[in-house]
């Protein structure tokens, strides 16, 4: 039996939220300096368009070039969302977060060392303030990969059993 290899993103949602998030930084910075509108408080909602342009477009681009959301090779685990790969030795557990009403939840990796991961400052900031929320060491939304979210995770875990014994 051949396990899938590669998990392609939703293009319904990722274009969604992708030109969703362009529309939200062009009225963001066409009304950022306008003299009637500038407010001290514009300044404040700036990170809101940097962490679209940051996290949503990228994804949208790699979407629309044909890379998958989700990679299982021979020697890890690559998360195309985030940009990482994830050696199979380093991952502790994968386990589904149920979403709530509109999501279908998250693909949950929980790592052995992630320190490995969020090795400069910006990142160790990052991860540490999302610590605080929760537990889980990387979330990839399973609304945002076509498939079934169950048959994702059957299909990982059965890649993960198979090249963790030869490990």
């Amino acid at each position: 039996m051949e396990i899938e290899r590669g998990f392609k993103f939703q293009p319904f949602w990722v274009l969604i939220v992708g030109f969703g998030g362009l529309f939200l930084i062009y009225k963001f910075y066409s009304q950022l300096f306008t003299p009637v509108l500038f407010k001290p408080v514009n300044l404040l909602v700036l990170p809101v368009p940097v962490l679209i342009a940051w996290v949503v477009l990228p994804m949208m681009l790699k979407m629309l070039t044909g890379r998958p959301a989700i990679e299982l090779t021979d020697d890890a685990f690559i998360n195309n969302f985030t940009g990482r790969a994830v050696p199979w030795d380093n991952i502790a557990e994968i386990h589904l977060k149920k979403g709530g009403v509109r999501s279908s939840g998250s693909l949950v990796i929980n790592l052995k060392q992630p320190e490995l991961y969020f090795n400069n400052f910006l990142r160790r900031l990052l991860y540490k303030i999302k610590q605080a929320f929760t537990a889980n060491d990387i979330a990839i939304p399973t609304d945002l990969i076509s498939g079934d979210a169950e048959g994702i995770l059957l299909a990982i875990n059965a890649f993960r059993a198979r090249h963790a014994g030869e490990a």
